[in-house]
């Protein structure tokens, strides 16, 4: 049946198909391949091609701005609104104005250059009058020295060493007045009135921002880090090549114990200056380290042995004897709190003090603490001042910024350092 519906166009081309080919005849077959239409097409196809990508993405932005909008932006605006209508209302318009809502947005925090006073600025008058008063001048000084003396009283290290009898010696103090403001901070961030919701920006302390920056930033704390891995990797290294026999240093190897005779050694001669008791007590501790721990009688007898001779009352063994508790110490089982989060002798046992100490090392040369800027129309005020005590002679160096609004110097931009510790009588080292 199949034959009977087979369309003649086919049938006869079979026929031609079968026709015998003559030996001098060539018969070459292409391959025929259906594929998309190249891309050297029509305009119209291309334009057509450019119309649907663009499409495509106009399509998938939409998509992200819609999830971006419904996850993020629907619920800013409604803590926003929440935050707007939780605003007492005042009757005064000036205190409606002054009653805002500024959320802070991260990483916006910038740096302004500082202006130059002009000659007609309150802050470059007001040099220009202390510049002409004495007597201000004088009282400066000796507030700015004082609170120097009060420093290094409040320093239990300076103290320990040169004494708490320090007394002022005399000083080295100058007034200089800047040509420059400090500079100002300002952070960005969505401004919310009743009136308005609006992106602008604000002043910020510079104490705020550098401790934003520091947290942002932590160039101290990536340095030490930095330090601590480059040292376990040196161990680390040295290690392997030690285990393969590269590097071998003597030197650092701890020599290990000897294996523990059956028979105890030669005891020192009389010669060594050595009496008789402590001779026999060297031989008691002697047998009872040879002794095996279920043949030890009497626990006890190297701590009573230690006891017997004065002579060894410093040495290691001695004070490595454990003391029987008595009735008011704490149960065996039980461990002292230990109050600090980490504990430093399991960090240092599982780093190693060498790498610890080069975190230490390396985190106390970068670290700086943070020094507020002054406020607009303060006055520096540096120098030395010299400290005595019965022991030794003290140098502090000073700086400050004397502030004429407040008419005292502004202790948080303040910072006393030791200069020079020489002491007035000197041993020889030896």
């Amino acid at each position: 049946m199949s034959r009977l519906f087979r369309p003649m166009g086919s049938l006869l081309k079979m026929s031609r198909l079968s026709r015998p080919v003559s030996n001098t005849q060539t018969i070459t077959l292409q391959k025929i391949k259906i594929g998309p239409p190249p891309r050297g097409g029509s305009g119209i196809q291309r334009i057509v091609m450019a119309g649907r990508r663009i499409a495509g993405i106009g399509l998938v932005a939409f998509g992200c701005y819609s999830i971006y909008a419904t996850l993020v932006l629907v619920p800013l605006l409604r803590a926003l609104e929440d935050a707007v209508e939780a605003v007492p209302e005042t009757k005064d318009d000036e205190e409606a104005e002054d009653t805002i809502l500024f959320l802070p947005l991260p990483l916006t925090t910038t740096k302004l250059d500082p202006q130059p006073y002009s000659g007609k600025d309150p802050e470059w008058l007001e040099f220009v009058r202390i510049a002409k008063d004495k007597e201000l001048q004088k009282d400066v000084r000796t507030d700015i020295t004082n609170m120097a003396l009060d420093a290094a009283l409040g320093s239990t290290l300076l103290t320990a060493k040169c004494g708490k009898d320090l007394r002022l010696r005399r000083s080295w103090i100058d007034l200089d007045y800047p040509y420059m403001a400090p500079p100002e901070y300002e952070q960005f961030g969505i401004l919310v009135t009743p009136d308005i919701i609006a992106y602008a920006s604000r002043p910020v302390d510079s104490a705020t921002a550098q401790m934003t920056e520091r947290a942002l930033w932590p160039k101290p704390v990536a340095l030490a880090t930095w330090a601590l891995t480059t040292t376990l990797v040196k161990e680390s290294a040295s290690d392997v090549a030690r285990f393969f026999g590269l590097d071998i240093n003597l030197s650092t190897q701890t020599p290990s114990s000897p294996t523990p005779s059956s028979s105890p050694g030669p005891l020192p001669t009389s010669s060594t200056g050595q009496s008789a008791e402590i001779q026999k007590a060297l031989q008691r501790i002697r047998q009872q380290a040879t002794k095996r721990p279920e043949e030890v009688k009497d626990p006890s007898a190297l701590a009573s042995a230690a006891q017997e001779s004065p002579s060894d009352a410093s040495s290691p063994s001695a004070a490595a004897a454990p003391s029987s508790p008595g009735p008011g110490d704490k149960k065996a089982g039980q461990q002292p709190r230990n109050e600090s989060l980490i504990d430093e002798s399991k960090v240092r046992s599982l780093l190693g003090s060498a790498a610890l100490t080069a975190f230490y090392k390396k985190l106390a040369e970068n670290w700086k603490p943070i020094r507020e800027d002054p406020p607009r129309g303060c006055i520096a005020v540096s120098g030395l001042v010299e400290l005595e005590t019965s022991k030794s002679w003290v140098v502090l160096d000073v700086f400050g910024w004397y502030n004429p609004k407040t008419k005292s110097v502004d202790k948080k931009s303040m910072w006393v350092a030791l200069r020079r510790l020489q002491h007035k009588r000197q041993a020889p080292i030896r």
